[in-house]
């Protein structure tokens, strides 16, 4: 079967650890960014993808919203975010 690019990404984030914390980790919640066209969408997508994200990882999720991808990029940089949205799937 060939691999395409969302099956890569999966298969990298699963084979980094995201979808599988360490239990001294799984206290704290995953803080995940999402980009502007989350804004603009309805409350229900918005908390039907933490609920999603939570149960995926057996763990809480907090969704953090900023305008800009440079604020994305920074924060995880700065390793204030564990994981962010950058951009939608070309």
């Amino acid at each position: 079967m060939p691999t395409n690019r969302r099956s890569f990404l999966t298969s990298a984030s699963v084979a980094a650890g995201f979808g599988f914390p360490s239990p001294a980790a799984s206290e704290e919640p995953v803080r995940f960014g999402l980009t502007p066209v989350f804004l603009t969408n309805g409350q229900l997508l918005v908390d039907s993808l933490r609920t999603y994200l939570a149960n995926a990882m057996s763990r809480s999720v907090e969704l953090v919203f900023r305008r800009t991808y440079e604020e994305f990029t920074v924060l995880l940089v700065a390793g204030d975010l564990d994981a962010a949205w950058i951009c939608e799937y070309p």
